[in-house]
């Protein structure tokens, strides 16, 4: 099986994660975020 990865602003990004956790989703998560600093980097923390 495969995944599945949303690209959302913030607050519909945690409204979307209380759904999917309501409806029984419970592996979904927040995984990362874009920020705007070190511009042209990728942070992997």
């Amino acid at each position: 099986a495969g995944g599945l990865l949303f690209s959302l602003p913030s607050q519909q990004a945690e409204e979307l994660l209380k759904r999917m956790h309501d409806e029984g989703i419970e592996e979904a998560a927040i995984v990362g975020e874009v920020v705007s600093e070190p511009k042209g980097k990728i942070r992997v923390v």
